[in-house]
């Protein structure tokens, strides 16, 4: 048994001697006898996210100054856009959003889908919804409103967004409440 085990050491010692032995040159003749080829896919990925902010346009224009507004409970945050009123007209909301886009690939395009404001008697159609991108011009809402056409000049895109609405005489009276859609279509 003894034997046996230093006949073993030895001959692991002598492999390991081999192994460790390999210069370039006598690595450069060793044959290939099988080959793997590897790929890996990492799929596109985009992240959206929003954050509220104060916009100047409120400061300088208020809607209503005694209006009441909708409160959120204490230690919240809240997470809605509003406006008030008391008469017809253009007003705009109390909050803008900024919109930041990050992308691992090519940028996609990025479109907002704004849909009407709805209460329970009536309804703030979308072309009566107005937003205010980076280019700097109000853009009704009755359709997807592009924020980015899938040419960005990096892997981060942000959007100050701004959003006002013409009421009507005709408008009826009440809380109303509307979504909006951050979409996303790949580059092809």
């Amino acid at each position: 048994m003894r034997r046996f085990l230093i006949i073993l050491i030895i001959l692991a010692i002598s492999v390991g001697v081999d192994i460790c032995n390999y210069t370039e040159d006598s690595y450069a003749r060793i044959e290939t006898k099988a080959l793997l080829s590897v790929r890996a896919v990492i799929e596109p990925q985009t992240k959206i996210s929003i954050q509220i902010i104060d916009t100047p346009e409120w400061q300088t224009n208020p809607s209503v100054p005694d209006c009441p507004l909708p409160s959120a409970p204490p230690g919240t945050q809240k997470d809605e856009l509003s406006f008030c009123t008391q008469m017809p007209g253009e007003y705009h909301f109390y909050k803008g959003l900024k919109v930041t886009v990050k992308s691992n690939g090519v940028a996609p395009t990025v479109r907002l889908n704004v849909s009407p404001m709805k209460s329970v008697d009536d309804e703030i159609p979308a072309e009566r919804i107005f937003v205010k991108t980076n280019d700097g011009q109000y853009q009704s809402a009755e359709e997807d409103i592009i924020l980015s056409n899938g040419a960005a000049s990096g892997p981060k895109e942000k959007f100050i967004l701004k959003f006002k609405v013409n009421t009507l005489i005709s408008d009826m009276a009440g809380d109303y409440g509307g979504k909006m859609e951050f979409i996303t279509v790949p580059t092809l």
